[in-house]
């Protein structure tokens, strides 16, 4: 693998069981620029996926020598843009031992790396600890983290909740190296708690249905008024046949400021004209949070 800054490819590290079952997943859907790459422990997992990008680590390797493993393993990739996403559910200890080390990877070869945690409610104790350690150490390590608390019993649940969640953030990913500059998203997120909300709506009160949607997503995901809010970035897709109009642009604009409370330190706003949304307004919001406890200021779901 090495760094081409001219392509607009996302990575999509799958990590773990659960990681490797999102990876599955995204890998079926049409999300042109993404490249998933498998990271696990476990050989038939990856025998069995078809996805041909594939890392495997063997349990129980010393840290150093788990890195040089996976440091050799990564020459064997494909050329991957400036974007990369490790997904886990940090459930098992080698999911918390290789975290670090793929975020500590990709820094080297230059990638903005973003970790998604989907965040189970049933660890058990010393998981949990572990979980948090790791969490803590990957707020300072990686250029930002997401933590999104799944609220689902059954792993197979799970699995498909925060493959919805990842995908969306994916999919804001291939939008933004295409629409917004890059330099946006990353001066947004670096270094922060990531917040994702994404909504889409027709109709005369599109902008009033849209603005529901993202305040029960923003809800579920992180407690913003504990934490602060310092940066967002809002980007609205629209179509000529329906373009944005005046006060949905101002509602949507008054609605972030209500959200936030505070005064942001930073707001950027992207907007462009697509011609197949027909009628549809979509709308991101992405939000970036003062780094803080990993396990603090999170909603029961």
């Amino acid at each position: 693998m090495f760094y081409d800054s001219e392509n607009p490819a996302i990575a999509l590290i799958g990590l773990g069981e659960t990681g490797t079952a999102v990876g599955n997943q995204l890998h079926k859907t049409a999300i042109r620029n993404l490249v998933p790459i498998l990271c696990d422990t476990d050989p038939d997992r990856l025998r069995a996926s078809p996805i041909p990008n594939k890392l495997f680590v063997e349990s129980g390797r010393e840290r150093a020598d788990a890195k040089w493993h996976l440091a050799d393993a990564f020459n064997e990739l494909p050329a991957l843009g400036e974007l990369a996403l490790v997904v886990t559910d940090l459930r098992t200890p080698a999911d918390c031992e290789l975290a670090p080390i793929l975020v500590e990877l990709l820094a080297e070869y230059g990638l903005f790396t973003v970790v998604c945690i989907g965040l189970p409610p049933d660890l058990e104790a010393a998981q949990q600890d572990l979980a948090n350690q790791t969490m803590h150490r990957l707020q300072a390590e990686a250029d930002s983290l997401w933590v999104y608390p799944l609220s689902e019993t059954a792993w197979s649940q799970q699995v498909d909740q925060f493959t919805s969640a990842v995908g969306k953030l994916a999919t804001f990913g291939e939008s933004m190296l295409g629409h917004v500059d890059f330099m946006d998203f990353k001066k947004v997120v670096s270094k922060a708690r990531l917040t994702l909300t994404t909504a889409r709506a027709r109709g005369q009160s599109r902008s009033a249905e849209i603005m529901q949607e993202l305040t029960r997503q923003l809800n579920q995901q992180l407690a913003t008024s504990e934490s602060g809010v310092y940066r967002v970035l809002l980007v609205m897709s629209y179509s000529d046949d329906k373009p944005l109009l005046v006060r949905e642009h101002v509602d949507l604009s008054n609605w972030v400021s209500d959200v936030v409370k505070t005064e942001p330190r930073m707001f950027k706003l992207g907007m462009f004209a697509d011609p197949e949304q027909g009628e549809w307004l979509d709308v991101s919001v992405l939000i970036g949070m003062p780094v803080t406890d990993a396990s603090a200021g999170q909603t029961s779901r």
